[in-house]
């Protein structure tokens, strides 16, 4: 087995729901041990020439020198692979056949680790532990024996709805990446960015850009909080040197691609700006304002914002066919998706030139059009609220988010809460006059009393101890506290709502039909070009569970006339509920009977995309 030195090795197929099927899980442990074999094959993650031939997957390595061409690369393997064949002629093959390996049997103690382990990277994710068992068989049987026995336990995933949906995710992740009607050779060069906050996001975003290779400038108002913003970088940098990801030296390359200043002036030379500041219309629009005068005629500015509307901020540039959204999630240097909003007046080039930085800083790029939150914050709040509903009919928040973890999402909606800080949307609802009972709308429903009572009482979250939960001094996991449950029972009793015992399958259903309900008017809107791009969002910006593909896929396996049903059950009963008024392609997919995606191929040649 001879490759090249920049090859990569793996077996990625449990990333696709199933495992190895030609032999991986029997023949890898053969040749690298089966602790190692394990790692490999339930990760998917492929290793790299140098540890593929430390650990004896390769045999041996070509160099290659420099830049090569594919054809090139090509005649060298060739050369390498004829002459380690010349070095091995004539000798014993009884080392070299794997099947006729033995596998040293592992420890339980290895495998319980690997359990709990994949329990928490991977959730509800089954594929993992199917592999794992194939694998262990490889110790306990013979190689005829042991590839029956992967062979069994690969057809057992084959045809599983998990298998299903990771399919289908592989193939919408790709399909984001081609946006409709947009030029995608059009990019601008991205020689330095700018970078306006140095706080959590800004240097999140900073992260990605500089281990990516492309200078920075970021700046701040003031001089402790730039020092304090390049501190956190260094930490987080720190962090990963000593788990061994990266060495001191490439650290310190990175960090010296940063350049810190104070004001916006700094950002006169820069290709592109990405504004990271407080979510304030008017603070970003005066930041925009200045960018204008301050920047070259060419360069992209884009906006961080998570709701607000992009082209009210382009309407103070000269330039807004190159303002654009681009909405990093937080910790913006771990979170994998980047949802990119596209303006009323937005340029090919400028569309295509986020969706390239995208891929170049590692991030899921994915252009959604301009309305308020977009859509993965839009379909969130309709989550979010009937979370607070529930609390008003007879649930608690453990119920909800045992549920909700139950189903796959790695946090329920009260522990994201106790995590983001309460105190947040608090002060959004105040800053709405929501707080004062006379300023609330009396046609719309009004969910935050609950959450109101706990930040009264400074419940703020997990950075105060005490939220829906209690959390014990250095501890992140909640305990559920008898102020909170009876806080709850108080308002349920005084809503005039029915209250009933809930079920976990109530609960999901409750949460779920009215995202999937949303979803279908945001493809009405022209706000997604596609029902997959939905899940793709929310599978890399949510954590929906890989295992049932997106809201949009899920509604699907479940039926959407079943959805519909739930819909308009919950309508019915709540008709001061604005979006539980029935999508109109939701109505129009569960009386058609057609699958979503011939649906859709039908529909978005006659929808007036935004797109």
């Amino acid at each position: 087995r001879v490759g090249t030195s920049n090859c990569q090795v793996g077996l990625p197929e449990v990333k696709l729901g199933l495992l190895p099927g030609g032999g991986g899980t029997q023949r890898l442990p053969r040749i690298v041990g089966i602790e190692e074999a394990v790692r490999m094959i339930t990760s998917g993650d492929p290793v790299s020439a140098q540890k593929a031939l430390s650990i004896g997957v390769l045999d041996s390595i070509v160099d290659l020198p420099g830049k090569v061409t594919a054809r090139e690369e090509y005649d060298l393997l060739r050369i390498g692979a004829v002459s380690f064949a010349k070095g091995v002629v004539g000798k014993s093959l009884q080392s070299r056949i794997v099947g006729l390996q033995t596998v040293k049997a592992a420890p339980q103690s290895f495998f319980d680790k690997m359990t709990t382990e994949l329990k928490r990277t991977k959730r509800s994710l089954n594929a993992p532990h199917v592999a794992m068992e194939a694998v262990r068989a490889s110790s306990e049987l013979s190689i005829v024996p042991g590839l029956k026995r992967e062979q069994e336990l690969f057809q057992s995933l084959f045809s599983a709805p998990e298998a299903k949906a990771q399919q289908y995710l592989f193939f919408a992740e790709r399909l984001a990446r081609r946006v409709p009607n947009v030029d995608a050779s059009k990019v601008h060069k991205l020689d330095r960015v700018g970078i306006i906050g140095a706080g959590t996001m800004g240097g999140g975003i900073a992260m990605n850009l500089i281990r990516n290779g492309i200078p920075v400038v970021i700046t701040e108002v003031k001089e402790e909080a730039l020092t304090r913003g390049i501190a956190l970088m260094e930490k987080n940098f720190s962090s990963g040197v000593r788990k061994g990801r990266y060495t001191q030296e490439t650290m310190k390359s990175w960090m010296s691609l940063i350049t810190p200043a104070i004001g916006l002036e700094a950002l006169n030379d820069v290709d592109l700006v990405i504004e990271a500041a407080f979510e304030n219309m008017a603070l970003k629009k005066k930041i925009f304002a200045d960018l204008d005068r301050i920047c070259r005629k060419d360069t992209i500015l884009c906006s961080n914002t998570s709701t607000l509307d992009i082209d009210e901020i382009a309407s103070v540039t000269s330039r807004p066919e190159k303002v654009i959204g681009t909405h990093f999630f937080s910790p913006a240097n771990v979170m994998l998706l980047l949802e990119n909003v596209r303006g009323a007046k937005s340029s090919d080039e400028t569309i295509a030139t986020v969706m390239k930085m995208a891929r170049t800083i590692g991030k899921v790029g994915v252009l959604v059009g301009n309305c308020w939150a977009f859509v993965g914050n839009r379909m969130l709040d309709r989550y979010r609220n009937e979370a607070w509903c529930l609390l008003q009919e007879g649930a608690l928040p453990s119920d909800v988010d045992g549920a909700i973890q139950g189903f796959g999402f790695p946090m329920g909606p009260f522990q994201m809460a106790d995590l983001a800080g309460n105190d947040v949307s608090w002060r959004i609802r105040d800053g709405k006059g929501l707080l004062d009972p006379a300023n609330r709308d009396p046609n719309e429903r009004y969910t935050g009393s609950v959450a109101d009572a706990l930040c009264e009482r400074g419940r703020f979250g997990q950075k105060v101890q005490k939220g829906w939960y209690d959390y014990p001094e250095g501890s992140r996991q909640g305990v559920i506290p008898d102020e909170v449950t009876q806080i709850v029972k108080d308002f349920a009793a005084k809503s005039g709502y029915p209250q009933k015992k809930w079920t976990s399958q109530d609960i999901i259903e409750r949460c779920m039909s009215p995202m999937i309900n949303e979803g279908f008017k945001i493809l009405e809107e022209g706000i997604a070009s596609r029902p997959s791009d939905i899940d793709v969002i929310w599978i890399y910006g949510y954590g929906f569970p890989r295992a049932n593909g997106g809201p949009m896929h899920y509604g699907e396996r479940i039926g959407f006339k079943r959805i519909l049903e739930l819909v308009k059950k919950y309508c019915a009963l709540d008709p001061k509920t604005s979006y539980w008024k029935p999508a109109p392609l939701l109505v129009e997919i569960a009386e058609s009977g057609e699958s979503l995606q011939k649906f859709w191929e039908r529909k978005s040649k006659a929808n007036n995309s935004k797109l």
